[in-house]
């Protein structure tokens, strides 16, 4: 994304609303990587910050002393989110296809669900955030193993993936949680500290995604629908223009 035109998340004019960055524990030689660039050189494209975009930096990257914290974020339930290189998040292919200007390619633009965007790689179809599938993003994707791709608000996990594995951006196993901003990356958990924790949605979904790369992903939820009239009951809060 460097070489296409983009900067570091924690670059962007508006970072110190999300994370706090603690310059007195990086590495002076480094500390440039660190610096806001105003909008005139980095623009947000519409795209709000995302912990889990690949331009988001580890937590302690460049660390001094590399026990503590350089960036930490001020929602801390997404600290753990921060560092992710599976993949692209969707905001990062939303920003990409804005700064491009991609759609220009389909004369029409499908109505998508759950933040989906038409693909212009295939104008008869949606790009879809990893966790929905289908012709206008309104399908679970299918996963592989016999007990996956069930459908469901309000959540408490009450029991951890494998807390025994509990370590920072659990590498092995994890859960995946997106309370309703579909073209963010989630809060990832691999240990007991959310167990009991209770999690809002942001309207009327939400979306778990196990990730497995070593043995067995096992974890327990306890959920409820709580009547809202204050909130629009829509399926998913996007940033797009």
């Amino acid at each position: 994304m460097h070489a296409i035109g983009f900067w570091h998340q924690q670059s962007r004019a508006d970072r110190d609303d999300h994370v706090t960055i603690d310059l007195s524990n990086i590495l002076p030689s480094e500390q440039y990587n660190f610096q806001k660039m105003p909008l005139s050189t980095a623009q947000l494209l519409n795209v709000p910050y995302n912990y889990g975009s690949v331009m988001q930096y580890y937590p302690y990257a460049f660390a001094i002393d590399s026990s503590k914290y350089t960036i930490l974020a001020k929602d801390s339930k997404y600290q753990n989110s921060m560092g992710q290189r599976e993949a692209p998040a969707f905001s990062d292919l939303i920003a990409v296809n804005t700064l491009y200007n991609c759609t220009k390619l389909c004369k029409t633009q499908l109505s998508c669900s759950n933040c989906g965007f038409t693909d212009s790689r295939n104008c008869n179809k949606c790009k879809c955030p990893h966790y929905f599938s289908g012709t206008n993003c309104n399908d679970l994707p299918s996963g592989t193993a016999p007990n996956c791709n069930g459908a469901v608000l309000q959540l408490q996990l009450t029991a951890a993936p494998l807390s025994a594995i509990c370590i920072q951006e659990c590498p092995w196993q994890s859960l995946e949680i997106n309370l309703g901003k579909f073209d963010l990356y989630g809060i990832i958990t691999c240990c007991d500290t959310f167990v009991n924790q209770t999690l809002t949605s942001e309207a009327n979904l939400i979306a778990l995604r196990g990730i497995i790369r070593y043995n067995q992903l096992t974890y327990s939820i306890r959920y409820r629908a709580v009547p809202s009239t204050s909130r629009a009951a829509t399926s998913s809060l996007c940033f797009m223009k």
